[in-house]
């Protein structure tokens, strides 16, 4: 048998970070108040730690897509967006990052 790649119980975390890039509520959240976003998303304190601590191999133990990890990286790891071409205009649109 096949395990899953993302484990039925994080769903809410799955969810969480699909969207990033397209809520800017959650993406300026995560940016300014974190713990609101783990709050809305109804993350539990074993759940959020990873995220605290910016433990890549953490989060994917959570059971979350992998491929979800890029948006959360981008807005937390400074040194990954100065690596990557992203479009500036998306980060200005961030509450507290605009002009």
């Amino acid at each position: 048998m096949v395990k899953p790649l993302t484990e039925p119980r994080a769903f809410h975390i799955n969810q969480m970070l699909q969207s990033i890039p397209h809520d800017p509520t959650v993406a300026g959240g995560i940016m300014t108040d974190p713990e609101a976003v783990y709050d809305r998303f109804g993350l539990s304190e074993a759940e959020r730690a990873p995220f605290r601590s910016g433990d890549a191999a953490a989060i994917r133990a959570l059971g979350i897509h992998p491929h979800l990890l890029m948006p959360w990286t981008l807005l937390t790891n400074e040194r990954v967006r100065g690596f990557l071409a992203i479009d500036p205009a998306h980060f200005a649109r961030l509450p507290g990052k605009g002009n």
